[in-house]
């Protein structure tokens, strides 16, 4: 960030009209999966940036501001075809708040699995999305289907060793 000084023999600015901000229109693909998986979240209104959705800042002040800003806050996922698709933020900010989670140890065989990009058994998930966490801290999220938890781990981040 850099603060700009105008100089005193600049030519005067030409003023745009802006439209006042209108308030975002809640996603109803979002709510139906907060109100599942992280009812802490569901009160929260989600902003939406292309086809992204994000949680803003508490006390987020931005609406005012004459800057071209690229994101702001989390971003939870995407809205596409009447589901949502979360992303691996939203699971690494709100883990632990997770309603289903597959809870690993350090020592787990399948936390290196998980790491690795593979599926893992579930042992403490349920069918759905799930967070999956070490000790409790937030390892990413995943998919559990038939007894499985499926991957949803970044491939930039698997650990292929």
């Amino acid at each position: 960030m850099a603060k700009l000084r105008k100089s005193p023999d600049a030519p005067a600015a030409v003023s745009r009209r802006t439209k006042p901000a209108r308030p975002p229109k809640p996603c109803a693909e979002w709510l139906a999966f907060a109100a599942e998986y992280f009812p802490a979240l569901k009160a929260q209104s989600a902003h939406a940036a292309g086809e992204r959705l994000f949680l803003l800042p508490q006390g987020w002040q931005g609406e005012g501001l004459k800057l071209s800003i690229a994101r702001c806050g989390v971003t939870l996922g995407r809205a596409q075809k009447g589901r949502f698709e979360p992303d691996h933020h939203l699971f690494m900010a709100f883990g632990p708040e997770c309603e289903n989670r597959e809870e690993l140890t350090l020592g787990d065989p399948r936390t290196e699995a998980w790491l690795r990009g593979e599926e893992i058994e579930a042992v403490t998930a349920k069918n759905g999305w799930c967070a999956v966490l070490v000790n409790g801290l937030p390892l990413g999220g995943g998919k559990v289907s038939g007894g499985r938890v499926k991957n949803h781990y970044p491939k930039a981040l698997r650990n292929l060793k």
